[in-house]
């Protein structure tokens, strides 16, 4: 296992799926994932079917810093 930063990681994963941000709104102001959409988990299952289909859909809900 390697460690991988935090752009580093969004750029890979953006080739292969969608990354979805489920934190509350307060929450997501501390940090996220370059280029996620931020949905907060609370609203998930209204918006759900509004998501991009046609590749993994990649959820977090923590973005961890050094």
């Amino acid at each position: 296992m390697r460690d991988v930063g935090l752009d580093d990681f969004a750029a890979e994963i953006a080739h292969v799926a969608f990354v979805v941000g489920v934190r509350e709104s307060d929450e997501c102001m501390a940090g996220h994932v370059p280029g996620a959409r931020s949905v907060p988990l609370s609203e998930l299952g209204a918006v759900v079917s509004d998501l991009p289909g046609g590749r993994p859909l990649v959820s977090g809900t923590a973005v961890l810093t050094a």
